[in-house]
Parts: C-alpha cells; structure tokens; sequence
C-alpha cells in the first residue's frame, strides 16, 4: 500500500509543475509508478462499466483504472494471452496449444475454440480476429464465439492490424497491396488495392469508422493514403522518408492523420493535404505512439541515439510540451478517462489537460 501511496503523493508533487500553453491550457501530470511497485499494491474494486489499461509485466497483466488505481492482477503461467484495448476480455492461448478461451477480467469463461492461430480483441471485445500462422488468412468472431460478418479474409502475408481506439471497428492489410477496413459485425465497409509492388507497412481506423489511413510503399519510396470510408474516396501522398518497419500513425474522427515520418512529425487532413509539419530528432526503426487527447497530440517514440522522447503538439502544431527519458528504451500511449497514460520499459505515468473555465 505504501507504493502507492507514494506513487499517487508523487503525481500529485508533479502536477504543481504546470506548462502552459495556448488557450490558458495547462498540462498536468498524474501519477508515476515504476512497474516493479505494482506487486506490492492493493487491488481496489472498479465500477461496472470501467475501462482498463492493459499493463503487461512479465508473467502477470495489471489492469489500472485512468487514474492510476490497480483494479486487478492476472497471472497466466505456461501459457500466452491477448486482451481487449478495454481490459475487460482476454483471450487465453497455448504457445504450442490448440485451443483458445476467452475469459472475463474477472475470471468468467465465455468459450473455448479449437484453433492454433493468434487471437486479436477490439477495444470492447465485440470482434475477434484468428490470424492463421502463415499470415494469409484472417477469421472474424463475435464476443460469443460465433463466426462473425464475412467471416474470413485471405491474402498474401498480413503486415498489420489494428483496431480502432474507441468503439470496435478494425482494419488490416497485406503485402499483397490489399486492405480492409470492418465494422464490430465484422463486415468489410471499405477494401482498396495499392499500386502495384507496394506493401501495407501500417493501417489505422477513426473511432467513428468513417476515416481509415495506409501507409504503404516499396523498398524505395513510402506513402500515406488518406480514406474516407463511407464516400469510397481516397488521397495519396509521398512521404518523406523510407520505413523498413511500421511507424506510429494516427487518424481521429474528422480524419487528420498524424504520422512520424522518421525525423519529421506530419499531420495531414483527410484530402492529404499538410495541415502542420514539424521537425523532430530522427527516430529509431520500430517502437513509437501517436494519440489525442481533445487537441492535442501525444507523440512517443525512441530516438536514434537510444533516449526515448515525450511531445505534445497543439492541433495547429505548436509545441506544448517536450520531455526526454534517458532511462526509458520505449514508450507507448494510450487515452484512458480523460488522461494520457504513458508507458516506458521500467515506468507508468499519466497527464491531463486542463483548459481554464472548463
């Protein structure tokens, strides 16, 4: 208990550290744990209709309210596990097993399929996606266990899939040049192919599911293709810089996407068109995070020279805030109840904006 108390006595040391930016707002940190404090910590019961950030640490997951509360602590022993963005569901799988179960935070059993491939839950655990170990099929279930919308898509090697950060929509693509975008029944509302010899190098989805983004290209040249889902309309733009691995990329509900475009961060409107570009300390292949809080951008990644890197970026791209973690060798961001939750290797710490009058 005394971790944390200490933890949450340290955010709220921290948040007298106010950084004010446009619009008398104010940026506020939260709490800060190191990851090793969570063991000693007491669990208190959350609301029915929480939502959770995922923690994983070793063999235990952590399920933490948005202000730092610990709601839970599941240990999986000798065997792998896949949650929902929302930590209420989590899929239960054999690293040489044959079946998959999926399980409720609180230990309830909902079903169990006889399957080898990878599970993959959306934010509310509405839709599942089975990837096959091959890469070249992807199967859809619902939270019952039943085969869900179009039920399954082929193509050549998968490269990336991800889910909305609200709601339960989600988008996949393969190196084939192919890519789809589902709602929460697991039907396709929007499918394209790139150009010839391109591959899907990455792939986002609003929370709304009206606006989708590609990031696609060669092992020559990069580009972002912007989506408007329900008009069936699309925009292409070269980018800057060559990614041989995927790179943080963001779309919000009226779809700007953001993208960190190696030493460059860009945000785009959904014609493709530059609202705001900026630049930034290249960053190294592989790890990083974009996301939004209200206006704001939160931008995470590690830098080439091994540091890890916090900005936040103002809608208009003007620098709100900026913080180096010489002790961190990644970081990762997410928006849980109104607060930006950070993660590095070794630590967990949040921040809230304030806007005066709200």
């Amino acid at each position: 208990m005394k971790y944390l108390l200490s933890g949450l006595l340290a955010g709220a040391i921290l948040s007298l550290l106010i950084f004010q930016g446009v619009s008398a707002s104010e940026l506020h940190t939260g709490f800060y744990f190191n990851l090793s404090d969570f063991d000693n910590m007491q669990a208190i019961s959350p609301g029915s209709s929480a939502d959770f950030y995922v923690v994983p640490h070793h063999e235990k997951t952590y399920l933490l309210s948005g202000n730092g509360h610990l709601a839970k602590t599941i240990e999986i022993k000798d065997s792998l596990s896949e949650f929902s963005g929302s930590g209420r569901y989590y899929i239960q799988y054999g690293k040489v097993g044959s079946s998959i179960e999926l399980l409720g935070y609180n230990g309830e059993r909902y079903w169990k399929l006889a399957s080898r491939e990878k599970p993959l839950l959306s934010r509310n655990g509405k839709l599942i996606l089975l990837l096959i170990g091959d890469h070249s099929r992807i199967r859809m279930f619902d939270t019952n266990g039943n085969p869900a919308g179009v039920k399954e898509i082929s193509g050549r090697l998968c490269t990336s899939i991800e889910f909305s950060e609200e709601n339960d929509f989600a988008c996949f693509g393969f190196a084939d040049g192919t890519y789809y975008f589902l709602d929460e029944k697991g039907d396709v509302i929007n499918k394209g192919t790139l150009p010839p010899g391109n591959i899907v190098k990455g792939i986002r989805i609003s929370s709304n599911g009206q606006f989708g983004t590609v990031h696609y290209g060669t092992d020559q040249k990069d580009y972002l293709r912007t989506v408007n889902i329900p008009d069936n309309d699309s925009d292409d733009e070269e980018l800057s810089s060559l990614h041989v691995m995927k790179t943080a990329l963001h779309v919000d509900n009226d779809g700007r996407i953001a993208i960190l475009d190696n030493d460059t961060f860009v945000v785009f409107d959904d014609d493709a068109d530059v609202i705001f570009k900026v630049k930034v300390p290249a960053k190294r292949p592989g790890q990083g995070a974009i996301t939004k809080l209200g206006e704001y951008y939160f931008v995470a990644y590690t830098k080439n020279t091994g540091e890890s890197q916090l900005y936040v970026f103002t809608g208009g791209g003007r620098l709100f805030y900026s913080k180096e973690f010489a002790g961190e060798s990644y970081l990762a961001a997410a928006v849980r109840d109104g607060s930006v939750i950070v993660r590095g290797s070794d630590s967990l710490f949040s921040y809230k904006i304030h806007v005066s009058g709200s």
